[in-house]
Formats: C-alpha cells, structure tokens, sequence
C-alpha cells in the first residue's frame, strides 16, 4: 500500500506559533457507522486502509514527524525514504450490537474498550508513540456496524482540517469501492483544498501586515530565551499537580435551544438590538459560571481563608477563552486546514460568577462574551497574533505551562463543522463524538440530525478534573441548563 506514496517528496514545514502551542495534542473523534445493508462484507478492512493511503497523498504533512528547530521553533519533516505511517488497529467485538449501542443513546460506558481514549497528549518518544495519524476500527457483532476512531496530529491541523481530512478519507473509499481507476491514476484533491493550502503555513501570514509576520529570534535574546525556557519549565516541576491532566472525568451534555432562546430574549428585552447575544455567548456563560464556582469552591476548601479583616483573601477570578478563527477577519482561504484560531479571554467580575446561576446571571455573563468577541477585528487579531509570536519565539512550546496556570474555561466550537456529512458510501455517521481533550475545555459539536429534537438543542462535550465535574454536576443552577448524555 506504500505504493500510494511513491510520488510524495520529502520536504520540510515550518510550523506557525499557533502550531505549536497546540503540537503536543491529538485531535480526536470517533465516528459510528451502523450496517443498515446486513452485507457481511460492509466496510471491508483492506479497503478502508488502502482508502487511508490515498487520502494522505493530500496531506503529506501527516507523513512526517515533528522536529524541534533552532530558537524554538518547530516543524514537520517528511523523508520519502522513511515516512511516518499512520497507526492502524482494529478489534472485533462479538458483545455489543449497532442495534444495541444505538437504543442506549451511544453511551460511552458501553463503548468497546479499544476506543475509550482518554489521553490526548502525543508521546514524544521513538517509533510508533510518534506517529501523527492513529486509527482504530472497531466491528460490533455481526458487523452489524463500526465505531472508526481518527487522531490527528493538533500541529498539522485545526479541528476544520481534522474534519477536512476525514471526508477526503471517505471520498478515497469511494473512489476506491464504485469507480475502476488505473493503478497510476492520482485521487483527486480535498475538496476546496490545495496541497499548498494544507502544508504552506505561510497562507495564514500573507494578510498579515509585515510586523505581524513571524521573524527568527535575534541571536543576542537566545541567552534570554534559553533562561526564560529553564524558569518556566522549573515551575512546570513545581507546580506539576497543576499542569498534568491527572484524573479527569469527561461528560457529554444536552443544552436545550429554549433555555438558551430565554436568555436571549431577556437579553433584547429594553435594550437595543445591538445588544444581543448569540447562542455561543450563552453556552460560554452557563459552562464558565459553572467552572468558575466549581474551582472558588475548590480554592476555598483548600485554602480557607480568615473571616474577615485585611486578611480575607479575595476570591481567584476565573475566565473564558473563547476561540476567534480569523479565516475570514483577514482574508485568509477557507481551505487552509492549519491552525487558524487565536483565544479572546472573556473576564467576568467575580462577584457575578458566584450568583446562582438563573437567566439573570447567565445573560449578564453572556454580554461579556459578545462584547469580547464583538471588539476582535483586524487590528485585535493582528495583536493578538504577534503577543503568541512572541511568546513562542521565547519559550517555544513551553508556553504552554503557562496557560495551564491559567483559572480559565477554555472553549472549541465546533458546532457549524461537517462531522455528519463524513460519508464513506454506505450512509453518513448516526452519531460522532470528541473525545480525548485536556481538561478544562468544552468541545461545542453538533447533535446527531437523526436525533428527535435535533435541532433544538446543543451538544457540549466538557473535561475536567474528577472533583470539579463532581461539583459541576452537583450545581442545581447548571442542572437546569443541561443534561447529562453519559
């Protein structure tokens, strides 16, 4: 099957400081296909797989392996003469129907074990813990249908190029399964995609003003960077309990779409319409008010402070980051599949973080959310996008160390992505889910279409430590916003 890649050159990529913030993470999804033909040759193992080595032939970033450069930089190099292939698995479950796993709502509890991955952290080590694309398929009885789980390297793409790569994987099977093509015959492209679009990291720049653009670090600040790098990751030591994701507990939650139409309505009710709120600034207010009284409740256990005086400590504050993809803010193409997203911090003030959590509360969180996100135009992303250069250009990846000192919930809609229209022939997915993400972070994602009700409510796939989900699901105030699905 190597034979798909004959024509691959080995070249190398730079990564983009958005890269690599993000490199020592998979992006993670699992798609469940049900066998609605009873064909007991459906979805067939070889097919898939050589349908997987076409598909990279569009993105041969995901070839290479991640390499750190001069004054922390990083980047992808592919070798033609040794490729990183992607890791291949697959398990066979004679317990567990389609039919079965499908009237209990997908639940994860009964998912087969092969596919509950709960670490989302590449291991830097040799062979096989490298590789930037995992897959594992998992057959349910009788081959009464699949649960395909893809990982994909979070340097290469953004959670759109994760999706982007999924559907070419599925129009590759197509190909493969319906049309007779010669054997030097080239799959087409991704859709609206170029190679340039996938691997060029500079497309991202070219809007970009000149002092914007990412430049080497002046070899006079190495010295600088060298102790900023040792400091930092001294205090990654130090301060480990607060850095590692150690045990997390994962929930998939149903928000439905009247109690957020509620608060938006409360929210225009005597005021001007420019004043309104959107769906997404609701959903950041009902999860960053629960996150923020779980961690003050947290803060104060461990920390008791004294009753009263000059003393008294003052509650931590707790934010929201909220991603701002800037694809079309700046003009860059729609296709580009890299990391494209910078976060906008929503503060709130404390004192409105620890009300009980009604529409009052959730729609005056929410203005914060809208105002934020309302003031990111260009000139913002601009200087949003040169402070993580910087950043990067001082501390390379450890500046993530940083970040997780933050009191924050971090936010990743990925509500508008095609994740139902992945379609390999033999019908789309009935249900696909996140899975793997580091705490603190609630995924937005679309509901199933073929669910009742779908269009009335939003899914929200939320991680964090055990003892702060515990008290997120003990909070009556977010109980009345949403549901737990497992």
């Amino acid at each position: 099957m190597e034979q798909a890649w004959s024509n691959i050159e080995s070249a190398h990529f730079d990564l983009s400081p958005l890269d690599i913030i993000s490199s020592h993470l998979y992006i993670s999804n699992v798609f469940f296909f049900e066998n609605t033909q009873s064909a007991r040759d459906w979805l067939p193992e070889e097919l898939l797989k050589q349908s997987l080595y076409d598909a990279l032939r569009g993105f041969p970033m995901l070839l290479g392996r991640l390499q750190r450069g001069w004054g922390n930089t990083m980047k992808v190099v592919v070798d033609k003469d040794a490729l990183n292939p992607p890791s291949w698995e697959v398990s066979e479950t004679a317990a567990l129907s389609f039919r079965t796993l499908k009237a209990e709502g997908f639940h994860r509890r009964l998912w087969p074990k092969g596919i509950r991955i709960a670490e989302p952290q590449i291991a830097r080590t040799a062979g096989d813990a490298s590789k930037l694309v995992r897959v594992h398929v998992a057959r349910l009885a009788d081959n009464s249908g699949v649960a395909i789980v893809l990982r994909i390297a979070h340097a290469v793409v953004d959670a759109k190029g994760a999706v982007a790569f999924m559907r070419h994987w599925a129009d590759c099977f197509r190909r493969r399964n319906n049309v007779v093509v010669s054997a030097t015959a080239s799959p087409s492209p991704p859709p609206q995609t170029s190679a340039a679009l996938v691997c060029r990291r500079s497309v991202m720049y070219e809007k970009l003003s000149q002092d914007a653009r990412p430049r080497p670090l002046p070899w006079y600040m190495w010295p600088l960077s060298m102790l900023l790098v040792a400091v930092v990751s001294l205090l990654g030591l130090i301060l480990k309990r607060n850095l590692t994701a150690g045990r997390t507990r994962s929930h998939l939650f149903r928000v439905r779409r009247d109690k957020l139409d509620a608060v938006k309505s409360l929210a225009t009710t005597g005021a001007k319409p420019s004043n309104g709120i959107s769906y997404n600034d609701v959903l950041v207010a009902i999860f960053t008010i629960a996150y923020a009284q779980c961690t003050m409740q947290e803060k104060s256990a461990s920390s008791p402070s004294s009753r009263g005086g000059i003393f008294r400590r003052k509650p931590p504050q707790a934010r929201a980051i909220v991603p701002c993809d800037f694809r079309h803010r700046l003009g860059v193409p729609e296709g580009y599949t890299g990391n494209c997203a910078v976060g906008l911090f929503v503060t709130a003030p404390s004192e409105t973080l620890l009300r009980p959590m009604t529409e009052t509360s959730v729609m005056e969180v929410a203005r914060f959310s809208r105002s934020t996100t309302s003031a990111a135009d260009g000139a913002t992303i601009e200087k949003l996008i040169q402070r993580a250069m910087r950043s990067i250009q001082l501390l390379g990846d450890k500046v993530r160390i940083l970040y997780s000192l933050m009191i924050c919930q971090a936010f990743s809609n990925q509500s508008r992505l095609p994740f139902y229209e992945v379609d390999f022939g033999v019908g789309r997915p009935v249900f696909v889910s996140p899975m793997a993400y580091p705490r603190t972070v609630a995924v937005i994602v679309p509901p199933p279409p073929s669910l009742a009700m779908g269009h009335d409510v939003f899914f929200v796939y939320l991680t964090l430590e055990e003892c702060q989900m515990s008290r997120v699901l003990g909070n009556g105030g977010f109980q009345s916003f949403a549901e737990v699905i497992y």
